[in-house]
């Protein structure tokens, strides 16, 4: 599996400049529309996310994160994989993550 050395608490533009200065292979477009009620993609094939530039910056930053765990796992598919996404984008499932790693092993 990839490695995301990020902070989720950064911005949408944080987040674009902390991919960049990582050296991750993925790269993040702005697109002037994509179709149907799409917010954003992944492509495995270009390792590349594209995103409706017509979002707002809080909403970018959301599809942002949700495409970056398509990335992480090198699928592009929803769908099936969809759930296991969703719960890798779950702000819920972030804290207990953290939570769990801050307090695993103590009694």
């Amino acid at each position: 599996m990839r490695h995301l050395p990020l902070n989720m608490h950064d911005s949408y533009g944080g987040m674009r400049m902390a991919i960049y200065a990582a050296g991750l292979d993925v790269e993040v477009r702005s697109s002037p529309s994509l179709p149907g009620n799409m917010m954003g993609c992944y492509c495995e094939a270009t390792r590349t996310i594209l995103i409706d530039r017509r979002l707002p910056y809080v909403a970018k930053r959301c599809v942002l994160v949700h495409e970056l765990v398509h990335w992480l796992h090198g699928d592009e598919q929803c769908g099936i994989n969809e759930t296991r996404t969703r719960m890798g984008t779950n702000p819920r499932k972030w804290v207990i993550d953290l939570f769990d790693s801050v307090y695993s092993g103590d009694s």
